[in-house]
């Protein structure tokens, strides 16, 4: 059978915010910083770099209801993840973007090197910052993981990672997964494009450790998101994106939920753990309807895809867990670690995706990243 390769955007995004610094310009000027500078570091962009490309959002406003054109965000948490959860939702399925000839095998190649090559010009990791909520919180998750080789755990979610709304007046057009990543203007989220490059979007909401209709952390809108200029889509190899979330209350979002790390310039890597988060409605019997955070913990390696090489894990996180972080050096008791890639893509033989022939896929998180990365962590919504 012709397999089918889905990217697996239906609901999830993950937000990182970054410790204050000063000097910041505001996402509504439209312009983005050029000094690239991570860590103290300064980042040499790749041959070509472009800045990324941005998508704003209007200010969410219902169009029914008892708020009728009111400002979402003025409403009380529990009037906002109540609207959001009224909504038509998309059916558990998801289309299959073109991404060209699929390969016979799903996994052309594993790419065996007990190395890890960095990329030239940047070998830059930013450690975790812990927030006001970081730690382990129960889950109302009360359905039994099929045990595997893999690590499942839906009971023990992460602040720093939520599910992803995306918002066409008033139908959910996708929901993914993002995580909070460190950034100067502590408000910067992380999921992958694919989950935000869909035309009519008019606002996007982030629900840090979403759990089965509720937002214990409140739900912070995204004032801009930023895809990377090397991305399209029948372009994996550059499937991430980053989002500037509002303050809530003055509050910026690290600073409640804690962020993760990021570590860019990692080349091959082979039987590296790395810890993955998402809000996955497929496979049925891992993601429990979308509706509880998932982890899954695996030995993660290189692989040649097409004309690309991605990291690869034997994770099944299927339509909805896309944008969800993969986290390195995992600390289980703040639940943060470093990112070193997000859920993009996995290979099924029908859009439901509910017996997949692959694990899950990820862009490789290199110069071009950084770059990124170093343009939008000072813009302040």
């Amino acid at each position: 059978m012709r397999r089918r390769v889905l990217s697996l955007s239906l609901a999830a995004v993950v937000v990182a915010m970054s410790a204050a610094v000063s000097g910041g310009v505001a996402v509504g000027q439209g312009e983005v910083r050029e000094d690239l500078v991570v860590n103290g570091e300064r980042v040499q962009p790749p041959s070509g770099w472009q800045a990324p490309r941005k998508i704003e959002f209007g200010e969410p406003r219902a169009h029914g209801g008892a708020h009728v054109q009111s400002s979402i965000r003025s409403w009380s948490t529990e009037d906002q993840i109540a609207y959001l959860e009224s909504l038509d939702q998309p059916p558990l399925t998801a289309q299959v973007p073109a991404r060209g000839p699929v390969p016979d095998k799903a996994v052309d190649e594993r790419v065996v090197d007990e190395r890890v090559d960095v990329d030239r010009g940047v070998e830059i990791t930013v450690p975790p910052v812990v927030g006001t909520a970081t730690g382990v919180a129960a889950s109302t998750a009360d359905g039994t993981i099929r045990p595997a080789a893999l690590t499942y755990d839906g009971t023990t979610p992460s602040s720093a990672v939520g599910k992803l709304f995306m918002l066409e007046g008033d139908t959910v057009r996708s929901l993914c997964s993002a995580a909070v990543v460190v950034a100067n203007n502590r408000s910067t989220v992380m999921t992958a494009a694919h989950c935000l490059d869909t035309p009519g979007i008019d606002a996007v909401a982030f629900v840090p450790r979403y759990d089965y209709g509720t937002a214990p952390l409140g739900v912070w809108w995204l004032a801009a998101a930023f895809t990377s200029s090397c991305y399209t889509d029948v372009e994996t190899a550059c499937d991430w994106a980053f989002g500037v979330a509002h303050f809530n209350n003055g509050v910026p979002i690290q600073d409640v939920t804690g962020a993760n790390g990021i570590s860019f310039g990692y080349e091959n890597v082979w039987q590296v753990e790395m810890h993955l988060y998402g809000y996955p409605a497929r496979p049925t019997w891992v993601g429990l309807g979308g509706e509880y955070q998932v982890r899954c913990a695996d030995l993660v390696d290189t692989v040649q895809v097409w004309q690309n090489r991605y990291h690869y894990s034997d994770c099944l996180m299927g339509p909805g867990a896309s944008g969800g972080p993969w986290l390195a050096a995992f600390d289980s008791t703040t639940r943060l670690g470093i990112i070193g890639g997000i859920n993009s893509f996995m290979f099924c033989p029908d859009p439901s995706c509910e017996n997949p022939d692959t694990g899950i896929h990820t862009s490789r998180l290199r110069s071009h990243t950084a770059s990124d990365y170093a343009s939008v962590q000072n813009l302040y919504p």
